[in-house]
């Protein structure tokens, strides 16, 4: 079922891509997700560097806060590169 999926997914893929043609260039849809996807990443990067955790921690603590602001987590990502938002870990109990 799975594999059907993932076909067909990429039926789709390669339809957008080929009215592209002969430009080679990304098709719109596709070049929004790539986007999205950069700024989500680089947020991620910057924060766990400057909040001193990892990257799996950095991306969970931008998605606690798009959660709990009830704000999409690429606009959470784009204030962190921007530096309108600071996101710090709470300290722990133990410390």
């Amino acid at each position: 079922m799975a594999q059907a999926y993932a076909g067909a997914a990429v039926v789709v893929l390669l339809h957008l891509q080929d009215q592209m043609w002969p430009s080679g260039a990304l098709h719109p849809d596709l070049g929004a997700t790539v986007a999205y996807q950069a700024v989500v990443h680089q947020a991620t990067g910057f924060l766990s560097v400057t909040a001193s955790v990892g990257m799996t921690e950095a991306l969970l603590l931008m998605r606690a806060r798009a959660f709990s602001s009830e704000r999409p987590l690429h606009d959470i990502a784009r204030d962190i590169l921007s530096g309108t938002l600071r996101i710090h870990p709470e300290e722990s109990e133990d410390d």
